[in-house]
Formats: C-alpha cells, sequence, structure tokens
C-alpha cells in the first residue's frame, strides 16, 4: 500500500540479524508467526509460533529475546478482525493528498469511528467509465499500539499490510492470471484474482467454517460445487467486465485435511488447472505446516521485494 500508515513506520533500526525476516499474521485470537533464514538464493520457513491475544506485547518481547530475533525485519499482516476495505471514486487531487482526503470521503462507508488510520492501494483494471481505488480503514490507535509494540520488542517493522494483499507476495513471478483461494484457521475463505503480483479482484466468502471437518465423501455432497460456482462467477467477472485474458489456474490453501480432494473437485468442474498452494521457499523439516500461518507466509517474498528495492 502507498500511505497513511507510513507515519507509523518512521522508527527503523539497521538490521543485524541472523535471521532473514519475520512475518506476523495479527487476528482476533492472537498474533501468528513465521521466521525466516537465507540459505543461498533462497528465503527458508525455520521457525513458527502464536501469541494469544492477551498481554501479547509483553509475551512478544519475550519471546524475540529468548529466540535472538532482535532486529529482524518484520512484516505485519492484519486479519479482515482490523480492517474494512471498501472500493471508492478515486479523489481528484494529488497524489501525496489521497490519503487525507480518503480519510473524509470513507466515514460514511464504514462502520469504524473515531480517529481512522487510512490507506490505500490502485485497482489495475476496472470496468469502463470507472476510476476507483480500494480503501483499507482502521482505528489508528490499533495501528499505533501494534506498531509500538512491535518497535518495543526490538524488531525492525518494514511494512503493514492487508490479508488480501498476501496472495499477491505469495503468488509474485506469476505473470499470468491465477485464482488463489485461501482460508486462515477461523476465517472466511477468501478468493482473489492475481496477475504479474497485482490484485485484480478479491472478495470473502462465507458459510466454510466446517470445511475441515468434512470427509472425502461429505466434500462431494455439495459444499466445493457451490465453491467452485462462486470461482467461476468471479472468473467471468474478470474476464469480461475487466476485459482480461482466460484465467488456466486455481491454486487453493484451505484448512482441510483432504486438500487434494477439494483440488480434484473444483479441477472437474472447471477443467482447467486446480492445485494446492505451493511455496516459493523452503520449509525446514522441523516444524509442521499448518494453514493458519498463510498470511504471516507471505513476509518472504514482501521482504525479498523490499529488499530488491533499496
Amino acid at each position: 500500500m502507498q500511505s497513511g500508515w507510513k507515519q507509523f513506520l518512521k522508527r527503523r533500526f539497521a538490521s543485524a540479524s541472523e535471521y532473514q525476516c519475520l512475518g506476523i499474521h495479527y487476528c482476533r485470537k492472537g498474533l501468528s508467526i513465521s521466521v525466516f533464514k537465507a540459505h543461498g538464493d533462497r528465503s527458508v520457513w525455520v521457525m513458527q509460533h502464536f501469541i494469544p491475544v492477551e498481554n501479547w506485547q509483553s509475551e512478544l518481547e519475550s519471546w524475540v529475546k529468548q529466540n535472538k530475533l532482535t532486529k529482524t525485519p518484520t512484516y505485519l499482516f492484519l486479519s479482515t478482525d482490523h480492517y474494512e476495505l471498501v472500493q471508492v471514486d478515486k479523489p481528484t487531487v494529488a497524489d501525496e493528498e489521497i490519503a487525507q482526503a480518503l480519510r473524509w470521503s470513507v466515514q460514511d462507508l464504514v462502520a469504524l469511528e473515531g480517529d481512522l488510520a487510512v490507506d490505500y492501494f490502485e485497482v489495475p483494471a476496472q470496468p469502463t467509465g470507472a476510476n476507483k481505488i480500494n480503501v483499507v480503514v482502521s482505528q489508528a490507535q490499533d495501528i499505533k499500539n501494534l506498531s509500538e509494540g512491535i518497535v518495543n520488542s526490538e524488531l525492525t517493522l518494514r511494512q503493514i499490510s492487508v490479508a488480501e494483499l498476501a496472495a499477491c507476495d505469495l503468488l509474485y513471478g506469476q505473470e499470468e492470471p491465477c485464482v488463489s483461494i485461501t482460508q486462515e484457521a477461523g476465517q472466511d475463505v477468501c478468493l482473489s484474482i492475481v496477475k504479474d503480483g497485482q490484485l485484480y479482484f478479491s472478495r470473502r466468502l462465507r458459510g466454510y467454517d466446517n470445511i475441515k471437518s468434512f470427509s472425502p465423501d461429505e466434500l462431494r455432497m455439495g459444499s466445493i460445487d457451490n465453491l467452485t460456482l462462486e470461482v467461476q462467477r468471479s472468473m467471468d467477472y474478470f474476464e469480461s467486465q475487466l476485459r482480461q485474458a482466460a484465467i488456466r489456474k486455481i491454486v487453493v490453501s484451505m484448512e482441510s485435511p483432504h486438500l487434494n480432494v477439494i483440488c480434484d473437485i473444483m479441477r472437474e468442474l472447471t477443467l482447467i488447472d486446480v492445485e494446492p498452494l505451493a511455496y516459493t521457499f523452503g520449509v525446514d523439516d522441523s516444524i509442521p505446516v499448518k494453514d493458519v500461518f498463510h498470511c504471516s507466509l507471505a513476509a518472504a517474498t514482501a521482504n525479498q521485494l523490499i529488499e530488491g528495492e533499496v
């Protein structure tokens, strides 16, 4: 994202950590953390941890010291519990004034009240005649508390982002359009369409909380059919309204022990390639992969992109 929250990131330290980067997904229940080390030209996921939301600041500070993570570049991803995402007409002001203009225009569009932190990201393709931008709104005090809690733990906060944009990092380098279907534990399904590192379309789908408990036979009784119908509608919008090339690939990362069955069902219904999300980084043998860490894993690519800009 381009502006707004950058004011909370002014305090930065030179990195002197043996770790490459650290990703935090902040949700209602707490902090899901992923830690990476550089092995040659590749990032490797070497550590995972969860900190309950109660007293997370002191817990994080102790954990960072215990694991010698001081000054590790850190990327924070907010769950949908902590912000609202709306699409509005782009203000006709100079780029440096957009965030301030949005602060006033979105007040009547969101349920949040009081002092708001507002940020935005562009829409790469739009229906004919539209000029929209995606606006992210959160409580300013929440962002301040989060950033201070991370900095006070002696981590180097590099970026604050949102769940919808995690797919852009995880699918970075995918030049052709791709549908991403992801689900963090306890969260709604996030359906995104990403092309060349940019988010073209995103929506949240409710009603799939029990997918993780379904057997293969139960999965074939209609729930995945309904999910696939939503995917097909989204692909139709992408191709017809946004005038983009046909999508030939879907990647899935959901909280289910039968992910391959889900992919098989969707492949049969869409007649295109459907496969589990494959990570571009390595995974240390010592950690059990958990889908709950999906957003925090986007830090690996986010760090590489920011380091490449320096």
